[in-house]
């Protein structure tokens, strides 16, 4: 009995390892033949007659090709699919106008995750697409005020004829914790040292309650940003808007049912999705979804090319051991995207796009550097995501010319040193450091001593060169005279149409204006566009990238205000003790 035992255990053991092992090599033969297919799979996306290109972004919408895999969300129909950018969604619109298989676009709003900055610039791709005498049709279950400012650029606007379903309106909020008194009772310290009037970042550790001057920031911003949503509403909807502010402000537009939005002149009408296709005769194996919908290859009879790079997430110093990561801009990257663009003699151009809140003072240096030395050779046109300020700034004021939109956030010329002390924390726990110094500030890093007056001091005279630094380069790049520079820095933040108006910024205008403004400035007509860093497919990743794969914690939080707040703790940790240009929280 006991033989047979043993003999069914290694007989089920046997058969076990040999399943897997046939598995992974399925599995790993699959992907090689997805590989040497990739271009002929992708030439054969089959669009019918009359087909609607739906639009929706579940997942959100990078700006630059992503170099990681996420097995996480990987499907198997996308092993040689390139993940769209925001670029290519924009050519792929442009494309669908002129494609005479595509008879219009359909917005599908309850998959929205995108920035308003992202959904203003579509906006432009969409009524340009329009201009064809195509139609663009919106439907949801359920809106906010950022997938309502795409609703309003359909044709027509529809929700479900159910009371369940709601759009949210609302104003704007920011919500900021402070810190200080759970420091106080952890027994941590931290010194915060601003270098301009208006930078907020950090303050939050140090107080307990917003400052005046940070208040007053937000508060701007906040205003600037409702007008900017009202007036878009309202002259596209035809609203009165004397009585949408009033509604707006009073509460009056939030959760509100479909009825209630077509009586408010919100929505158009209310129709089940399948009623709403069939009014239209669209069928859904004629919808096809954005990610199967690639822009195709621009050929030109030049050999001319424009540039474009993406620089997205916070600016750190990085080195050869350290593995890049999509959402940090690193200036040894870049340098070597740079390089091969100099290199290059038939780039012609360079467009920078930025989407960054800034972060080490030195490698924003570093990084701009890099631009000026490019610029001698070919103009530098940058185009401002969301969010271009502090370090993103700083990096964008070589340009030739800025475009940015008017929802995007700019400016936040200051610096913040975050100076955290541990020592009352590690004595309530019974941790006592005995230090031997050999030279004066030898033990300046320390995180469990405290910091003297004469330490702050030296910290707050390196900010301020680094302060004089970012205006000088401020200065150069957008010709302008220091005193008057001075009043609209401080740590101020601009939205778009401010910035153009105090000089900081050139006009109003997407991506896709920028590469057109590049290419008059370089005086070519005709010309291809290069993307860096460039897209792959999962499998072209798998195959080729050296990094490792990752989860990302942060992305698995669905609390917007607890990711936010995570971050500014990782950031403040990273940047601890160290000139730092940071804009202190995000607007959406």
């Amino acid at each position: 009995m006991e033989s047979l035992k043993r003999l069914l255990k290694w007989f089920l053991k046997t058969t076990f390892t040999v399943v897997i092992v046939f598995s992974v090599m399925f599995v790993f033969i699959l992907l090689f033949i997805s590989k040497i297919t990739y271009d002929q799979m992708n030439d054969n996306i089959n669009i019918k007659k009359d087909s609607y290109v739906v639009l929706a972004f579940p997942n959100g919408l990078k700006e630059s090709p992503s170099n990681e895999f996420n097995l996480y969300s990987m499907r198997f129909k996308d092993l040689n699919k390139r993940e769209l950018t925001f670029y290519e969604v924009l050519r792929s619109i442009d494309q669908a106008a002129d494609d005479s298989k595509i008879s219009g676009i359909i917005l599908d709003l309850d998959s929205w995750n995108i920035s308003s900055v992202h959904t203003k610039e579509l906006s432009v791709a969409m009524e340009k697409f329009k201009e064809s005498g195509k139609k663009i049709f919106a439907y949801s279950n359920g809106m906010n005020k950022n997938s309502y400012l795409a609703a309003i650029y359909a044709d027509e606007i529809v929700m479900p004829p159910s009371n369940s379903s709601n759009l949210m309106l609302s104003g704007y909020s920011i919500s900021v914790p402070y810190y200080k008194d759970l420091g106080t009772k952890l027994g941590i310290n931290v010194n915060v040292i601003h270098i301009g009037d208006f930078k907020g970042s950090g303050e939050n550790f140090a107080r307990n309650s917003m400052s005046d001057n940070f208040r007053e920031s937000i508060t701007d911003l906040l205003d600037a940003r409702l007008e900017l949503f009202i007036d878009d509403v309202t002259s596209k909807r035809n609203i009165d808007k004397n009585t949408f502010t009033t509604q707006l402000l009073n509460g009056d537009l939030a959760f509100i049912n479909p009825n209630e939005a077509i009586q408010f002149k919100l929505i158009d009408k209310t129709q089940s999705y399948d009623d709403f296709l069939g009014d239209k005769s669209i069928r859904k194996k004629q919808l096809v979804q954005i990610n199967d919908y690639p822009p195709k290859e621009n050929y030109t009879f030049s050999d001319s090319k424009i540039a474009v790079v993406f620089a997205e997430g916070t600016i750190d110093m990085g080195n050869g051991n350290v593995e890049y990561m999509d959402d940090t801009i690193y200036p040894e990257k870049f340098s070597k995207i740079f390089d091969k663009i100099e290199k290059d003699k038939d780039i012609k151009a360079l467009v920078l796009r930025v989407n960054s809140p800034g972060g080490s003072a030195l490698a924003s240096e570093l990084i701009l550097q890099k631009i000026g030395d490019l610029k001698k050779r070919i103009p530098v046109i940058v185009s401002m995501g969301p969010v271009a300020a502090s370090g993103g700034y700083y990096i964008s004021s070589f340009a030739d010319k800025i475009f940015l939109d008017k929802y995007s956030v700019t400016g936040s010329i200051g610096v913040v040193a975050i100076i955290p002390n541990f020592k009352e924390m590690v004595d309530k726990i019974g941790i006592n450091y005995e230090k031997i110094e050999k030279g004066k500030y030898a033990d300046l890093f320390n995180l469990t001593d405290s910091t003297s007056q004469e330490e702050l001091a030296l910290f707050k005279k390196v900010m301020t060169e680094t302060y004089v630094e970012f205006k000088d380069r401020v200065s150069k790049g957008r010709n302008m005279d220091l005193d008057d520079l001075e009043k609209i820095a401080q740590g101020k933040i601009w939205t778009g149409e401010q910035a153009v108006a105090n000089g900081l910024t050139d006009e109003i205008g997407g991506l896709q204006k920028a590469i057109e403004e590049a290419a008059v400035i370089a005086r070519i007509k005709n010309y291809s566009v290069e993307m860096f860093p460039k897209s792959k497919s999962f499998t072209e990743k798998l195959f080729e990238t050296e990094m490792e794969t990752s989860v990302k914690i942060f992305d698995r939080i669905e609390s917007k205000e607890l990711k936010s707040s995570l971050r500014l703790l990782e950031n403040s940790l990273k940047f601890s003790k160290r000139p730092v240009l940071l804009m202190p929280y995000s607007v959406e």
